[in-house]
């Protein structure tokens, strides 16, 4: 697969420790991906043409071509522990000056707080933010973040249905 890099993130592109894709046709599987050739010169809209390959998976049920990606290049952040995440735009709330994100502790279904600095706000209704504080993997609060405080107890919406579209059954 083809991407393309501005000329910020190829300025950036040895801090980036690994890329992967996720296709909306198969919700919750992420795939692994590796560079195979950075283009060296930008192309006549200044970007830097990247192409990638997905690491095979045994068992994995494999997309086709024609298929649309996301992909993520998760990068190494500022030399002091921060790390740039791609994170649910509805995540993110500012508060006090700052942003912030909730997270949630699974074993006691609380919230904590944590700092991020927005980088870019991505048009699939996602943002890259860039925090020592957040760590890949870790189930972020979505929606309403403005009502919670620190230590609030949430409970996890059911996941979507694909048979039960609008939640009517």
């Amino acid at each position: 697969m083809e991407i393309f890099l501005s000329a910020a993130d190829y300025l950036r592109r040895d801090r980036i420790s690994h890329y992967f894709c996720e296709f909306s046709v198969m919700p919750g599987v992420r795939f692994a991906l590796e560079m195979k050739h950075l283009a060296p010169q930008a192309n006549a809209n200044q970007l830097y043409s990247m192409q990638l390959r997905i690491v095979a998976q045994k068992g994995a049920k494999m997309p086709v071509p024609g298929m649309s990606t996301m992909v993520t290049a998760a990068v190494a952040g500022d030399g002091y522990g921060a790390v740039n995440l791609v994170v649910p735009s509805g995540a993110v709330m500012r508060s006090e000056g700052r942003e912030w994100v909730y997270v949630v502790n699974p074993a006691q279904n609380t919230v904590s707080r944590r700092e991020v600095r927005l980088v870019q706000l991505l048009s699939n209704e996602h943002s890259i933010v860039s925090s020592s504080a957040l760590k890949e993997g870790e189930i972020v609060v979505a929606s309403g973040t403005h009502s919670l405080r620190e230590g609030d107890r949430v409970e996890a919406l059911n996941p979507y249905s694909q048979t039960n579209v609008g939640g009517i059954l």
